[in-house]
């Protein structure tokens, strides 16, 4: 267990490393900085609540209570201790070393949900039963298969099944992930808040994966902007076999053209650069896939690409940032755990609509306040000229298409005589029956 947790004699040889210096909290300061009145009030009632039940088998009533602290903090323990025992009415213990590390605790009664690659399939029971040994609380996560029935109880998170202990909530358990740094611990650092990386091909030492302050999440955010000035969207049909996936377009729809922007439905395939240049009026591609396929680095992409979430932040106002990253778009559907209706018509106003751009540092406004005045809101509406000709305003894909210099493969029909079929060359780029004739 030597990756899961230092050894013994580097706890003994460690430096306590504070920096600053040690200012004592005053003592009538102590509630108010450690929250004790509250943390008695919710967490310690409940605990002390289901020890009794527990332990009236055996004893009248017992309790012992431990109070770790980290290095820097130290200092001040026994004046939390005391304040803590007033209301507790026994003076707890205190713990001043940890073989984790300054800012962990040590329980062997910690719940832990494990999480890994598919490539660690053949080893998982190894796997669990070393991790079992310390930590007995140990959820393993099965890959969710057709082929197998959901039950009532099992969650499903990024296509992995897990059932929790009874009386648990998901909130209570640490997530480890086995594996290698890739986009399947992306996902998963972006879906679980509380996450720690073990990568047997690497450094092998159990690290504290923080996704909150890193680069690819400032890129994610990044490109929320980008989803807000941009103009036309393209949703990119990346799954075939995902339920609602349809439903999914439906609901991009509805946000594209609450915000007014134009949207188009793309099937390429798998995407690729070369596919997604075809379509330079896009600004911004949306991706409809199976979580493990819905975040692409599109760093080499010529326009970014999002997921259905992301379009929800920058064009559903009733939609708040959440820490969680929802990539399973089924969950934003109505009846999803994620649902959030779109604001309606009555509260857009011109000054609650009006919006900075953090990328060009440009006013956003909504099309309906950027010609004011105007009653032709529909880019199909029919409007009357001065010399009392009717015209149409037509801004569709066919506009773009006109104004290329390239429009692709032509067909020249017409102008091209019809010839019968001819036999072509034949053999080997190296060496063709056309290039024997020829030598000869």
């Amino acid at each position: 267990m030597l990756a899961f947790s230092s050894s013994e004699t580097a706890v003994l040889k460690r430096k306590v490393d504070i920096t600053g210096s040690i200012l004592p909290t005053a003592a009538r300061n102590i509630d108010l900085y450690y929250e004790l009145d509250s943390l008695y009030n919710t967490q310690f009632r409940i605990t002390l609540q289901l020890t009794h039940e527990r332990l009236m088998s055996h004893i009248a009533f017992a309790v012992q209570i431990c109070l770790q602290f980290p290095d820097a903090l130290l200092h001040e323990s026994v004046q939390v201790a005391l304040c803590l025992g007033k209301r507790l009415g026994s003076i707890p213990y205190i713990l001043a070393d940890t073989s984790y590390g300054r800012c962990t605790f040590e329980c062997r009664t910690a719940k832990i949900l494990l999480l890994y690659d598919v490539c660690y399939q053949h080893a998982i029971e190894s796997i669990v039963e070393l991790i079992t040994s310390e930590f007995p609380n140990v959820v393993v996560s099965e890959l969710a298969t057709s082929s197998r029935s959901p039950e009532v109880e099992v969650e499903t998170k990024l296509g992995r099944n897990f059932k929790l202990l009874n009386g648990s909530i998901l909130e209570e358990y640490s997530i480890v992930f086995i594996g290698n740094d890739g986009s399947t611990l992306s996902n998963i650092a972006l879906t679980f808040l509380d996450l720690y990386w073990y990568d047997p091909a690497g450094v092998k030492k159990l690290e504290q994966y923080n996704v909150q302050n890193s680069k690819f999440l400032m890129k994610r955010m990044h490109l929320i902007e980008r989803i807000k000035d941009a103009k036309t969207l393209g949703v990119v049909i990346g799954t075939l076999g995902v339920s609602k996936y349809l439903v999914a377009v439906d609901r991009l729809k509805e946000l594209a053209k609450q915000r007014g922007k134009k949207l188009y439905i793309i099937a390429v395939g798998k995407p690729s650069v070369a596919k997604l240049a075809n379509f330079p009026e896009i600004d911004a591609f949306v991706l409809v896939a199976c979580p493990e396929n819905s975040l692409l680095d599109s760093k080499e992409f010529y326009r970014p690409i999002v997921t259905p979430y992301e379009v929800e932040l920058a064009c559903n106002a009733n939609r708040e940032w959440r820490q969680e990253y929802i990539l399973e778009f089924h969950h934003l559907l109505p009846g999803g755990g994620h649902y959030q209706e779109l604001e309606t018509s009555q509260s857009h106003t011109p000054e609650g609509n009006a919006d900075v751009s953090l990328v060009t540092g440009q006013i956003r406004m909504m099309p309906e306040w950027e010609s004011s005045g105007s009653s032709v809101s529909n880019s199909d509406a029919v409007a009357l000229k001065g010399d009392s000709t009717v015209s149409t305003n037509l801004t569709t894909g066919s506009e773009f298409l006109s104004n290329r210099s390239w429009r692709g493969l032509e067909q020249n029909l017409g102008q091209n005589d019809v010839v019968l079929a001819s036999k072509g060359r034949s053999g080997i780029p190296q060496n063709y029956d056309t290039d024997l004739d020829t030598m000869s």
